[in-house]
């Protein structure tokens, strides 16, 4: 789908924290914690940031790191302490051990271990005849990487976009592409190398392309979304607007939500958030009506009820809210959602959202690109109620064009 709809920032596990409200009595503050150079440090960042019990940040950048991948550096993994000092803990070389990689990372118990994907790299296939198809990877205690799987496109997927673990300690994750039909995998992986596909899908009212990892509700099932399939009577028949689909905890696929287009919204690319009672909360990143401003809209923020009723809670203008929303919720014990818009805004480089659990919507960062950063998406917390986040482009804009990337904090 990044490579087929105009945003290809999208940004490998989605974690869901929720996070006591805070007292009025502090005024909040956005920083950048870290400002990539575009050199040994990595080049913009992706997928999700992943906190460890010590409030380390771990994350990866898609480019950077060396001169690799055709000279654009094959991207690198990092870890940001609280003192923000960056430290890479591995530069990935050359597409043959992996490149781009996508954090969503999972761990071990002690935190010593870290598992994740690389969406190119690894065994070249026919849908990527440069870089390969992707690999699973982890990362030791001394840095030791260890390429654990090599995606290879028809039997296994291709394109990785990040893994997630459920509360058995079993690992699942998605291929944007590959598969018999070219349309994408849900995949279970055991950490001693094993992959098995859960689903293949196959385009039409099934969806194709998923692009971020499940997550999972309190009885094991597990939901997620495509971009694209669905066959929504407002979208272009050929791609769909895109589904929410669950996989039962017997490990059976099944759709529960056809994304219509129109007011309605279109293109999901992050899983939803679930709430205490099963309500599910997202993003997409079309529809939701300004087609004037937005080719596709300028995206939503939904909810699906457990009964699979779906209602739009706010539409997305391209004005001061912005548009494009590309990542996950996040959701507080009050039942206040937080989320970025990837563009647009007061500056035009995207927002940090907050949504009211009485639908008041209010912007708690306009991005400027620089120093602060551009294109925001996948967010995480602390428990004490503390956003990060990381910004796929703008902060140093003296070594890239655009700007190299940021890490951020938001604290209320």
């Amino acid at each position: 789908m990044k490579n087929r709809i105009t945003l290809n920032l999208v940004l490998g596990l989605f974690v869901v924290l929720a996070f006591a409200s805070q007292s009025c009595a502090t005024a909040a503050e956005y920083r950048v914690l870290y400002s990539f150079q575009g050199g040994s440090d990595g080049q913009g960042p992706e997928g999700s940031l992943v906190r460890s019990s010590k409030g380390t940040l771990y994350g990866a950048t898609q480019l950077g790191g060396s001169q690799g991948c055709y000279g654009n550096g094959c991207g690198v993994v990092f870890e940001l302490t609280d003192d923000r000092t960056e430290k890479i803990l591995y530069t990935f070389h050359d597409h043959k051990k992996g490149a781009q990689a996508v954090v969503s990372f999972v761990q071990n118990g002690n935190d010593t271990i870290l598992y994740g994907t690389t969406e190119a790299g690894g065994v070249v296939c026919g849908y990527d005849n440069t870089l390969g198809c992707g690999t699973i990877f982890s990362l030791g205690p001394h840095r030791q990487e260890t390429t654990l799987h090599r995606f290879r496109g028809r039997n296994d997927g291709a394109v990785p976009d990040g893994l997630m673990r459920d509360a058995t300690g079993n690992v699942f994750g998605v291929a944007e592409n590959g598969g018999p039909y070219g349309l994408g995998t849900l995949f279970k992986f055991a950490l001693n190398g094993k992959l098995t596909v859960v689903h293949y899908f196959v385009g039409g009212t099934d969806g194709a392309g998923p692009v971020a990892p499940p997550v999972e509700d309190a009885t094991g099932n597990l939901f997620d979304t495509t971009t694209e399939g669905g066959e929504g009577k407002n979208c272009d028949q050929r791609l769909g607007c895109g589904t929410i689909f669950e996989v039962t905890s017997a490990g059976q696929e099944k759709v529960r939500y056809v994304f219509q287009g129109g007011t309605d919204g279109e293109f999901p690319f992050d899983a939803p958030t679930i709430d205490s009672e099963g309500n599910l909360y997202g993003t997409t990143m079309g529809g939701g009506g300004n087609y004037n401003s937005c080719y596709y809209g300028c995206g939503t923020v939904y909810r699906m009820a457990s009964d699979g009723t779906e209602t739009i809670l706010h539409a997305f203008q391209d004005g001061s809210d912005g548009w494009g929303p590309i990542g996950n919720l996040i959701i507080d014990t009050a039942g206040n959602l937080y989320g970025t818009a990837s563009s647009g805004g007061t500056y035009n480089a995207g927002v940090l959202f907050k949504l009211t659990s009485s639908g008041q919507f209010i912007v708690l960062h306009a991005f400027r690109g620089s120093p602060d950063g551009e294109f925001p998406g996948r967010l995480t917390a602390d428990a004490a109620g503390n956003i990060y986040g990381a910004t796929g482009a703008g902060g140093n804009s003296s070594a890239c064009s655009l700007g190299c990337g940021t890490v951020f904090r938001w604290r209320p």
